[in-house]
């Protein structure tokens, strides 16, 4: 039986076919290879984690987990049964020719696909369409083994059905990326993949095609021909406080002036006229005097306190003489310096 490997660190990087391994003959049984890293994880360069012999198992939990260029975390046996490789990630991105994979037997020596599962929920599972990059389970002779993935989404991979011989030994080099979990003769494995499947089109509204042209739904008073004769009685009218109103859904805005609002006067004042304000006696007095009839202003003067007064008579200026002589005037200007 080979030994077994544990390892906690804060990040992991193996590079230069750098190697993990526990290495079993027949059909004892291979290690176990548990890795925590509080960080990332990089197998780069064709370093691999690898169990080889009977029921073999890898375990590894990192924030990111990246394999690149011929890097491989494997589980093989000739004989009996694969072992099962179970990843925690947030992040899982395979590139280059980089495998996760565990398969068993041979044409000869049949055996059952071990177990591959990946928990990356609140990431992604990525690889390169074309740098083939794959995630299998399968098996010669016996029966095919088992994928589970979670994660937001998987992106980059295939996901490839029943296959031959051929196609199974080939699988590993046929320019694709693909996740498999197929046996040669036997029942296949199972793939399953579940992912958030947010639909990006779910609460759109489709916006109409057939715009509505506003020129059609405003009356025509006059004709096209320029002939300035009325058709009709056509009339559009907005009234309110200083205008058109705003929306009563928005705030008044500065320098907005409304006028007071022009109330029926009830106030008795019969008994009391001495309470009257100026304005309420200048009211009273026009409408005691419905019948004089009303004068155009033709005239406007200033008053002493500054107000501006209409009158029904024009104005006339009146020239004020400065009571100066011209001689003084001439002798101001002999006065005045260079």
């Amino acid at each position: 039986m080979a030994g077994d490997y544990f390892i906690t660190t804060g990040s992991l990087s193996l590079n230069q076919e750098s190697k993990i391994n526990t290495d079993s003959d027949g059909s004892e049984l291979a290690g176990y290879i548990g890795i925590y890293a509080r960080d990332k994880i990089l197998i780069l360069n064709g370093s691999n984690i690898y169990s080889r012999g009977n029921k073999g198992n890898i375990n590894i939990t990192a924030s990111s987990l990246s394999l690149n260029q011929n890097s491989e975390i494997k589980t093989n046996s000739d004989s009996g049964n694969a072992g099962n490789i179970d990843i925690i990630t947030q992040n899982l991105l395979l590139r280059r020719h980089s495998k996760i994979s565990t398969t068993v037997g041979t044409e000869k020596t049949p055996g059952d696909g071990g177990t591959i599962t990946i928990d990356a929920k609140d990431g992604f599972v990525v690889a390169d369409p074309t740098e083939d990059s794959d995630i299998i389970a399968n098996s010669f002779g016996g029966k095919g083994g088992t994928i589970e993935i979670t994660a937001n989404r998987v992106l980059g991979f295939q996901n490839r059905g029943k296959l031959s011989s051929a196609e199974l030994k080939a699988i590993e080099n046929n320019g694709t990326s693909d996740i498999s979990a197929s046996s040669d003769v036997g029942a296949d494995g199972e793939v399953a993949i579940e992912t958030l499947s947010i639909d990006p089109s779910q609460g759109l509204v489709a916006l109409p095609t057939n715009l509505v042209d506003p020129s059609r739904l405003i009356a025509q008073g006059c004709s096209s021909n320029n002939s300035n004769v009325a058709k009709g009685q056509s009339e559009f009218v907005i009234t309110g406080r200083g205008g058109l109103p705003p929306s009563p859904d928005n705030t008044l805005k500065a320098g907005a002036i409304l006028p007071d609002w022009v109330v029926n006067n009830t106030v008795d004042y019969s008994n009391n006229p001495e309470d009257m304000t100026v304005k309420e006696m200048n009211l009273r007095q026009l409408s005691s005097n419905t019948s004089a009839p009303l004068v155009e202003a033709v005239g406007m003067v200033r008053s002493a306190n500054g107000d501006i007064v209409l009158t029904t008579q024009p104005t006339t200026a009146t020239l004020v003489q400065s009571g100066l002589s011209t001689k003084v005037c001439g002798a101001f200007q002999g006065n005045v310096r260079k």
